[in-house]
């Protein structure tokens, strides 16, 4: 679902009455809030597990994907804080749960997803 959302997300912003010219800067908060996503994603199934922490990642960037549509520049921010600390997190998340389900096929199970993804 972030792949509408990362390529789209600009335009959506442009698009708000009111955020014109202002969506290069969402862009670049999502960029930035990318940054501690996966380190922060990973410190957190530590303590609650990996498929815990990867459904709230997932239920994070749902609301994250949803935020333009309430319109104003909070939730631009909002949608772009909430999308950028979430994919990298899910990506990484995704293949080291991958990883830990199949301990002895782990290889093959991330290249099979990362070619499913592509």
């Amino acid at each position: 679902g972030y792949i509408v959302t990362g390529t789209f997300l600009v335009a959506i912003v442009e698009g708000v009455p009111g955020l014109r010219g202002a969506g290069s800067w969402v862009w670049i908060v999502a960029g930035l809030a990318v940054i501690p996503s996966a380190a922060a994603w990973s410190a957190l199934a530590g303590r609650v597990g990996f498929a815990r922490a990867l459904v709230a990642a997932y239920a994070l960037q749902a609301i994250g994907i949803a935020l333009p549509m309430a319109g104003g520049a909070l939730a631009a921010i909002g949608s772009a804080v909430l999308f950028g600390g979430t994919f990298a997190g899910i990506t990484a998340l995704t293949l080291t749960l991958a990883g830990l389900l199949a301990p002895g096929r782990s290889a093959s199970l991330v290249g099979l997803l990362t070619a499913t993804f592509g």
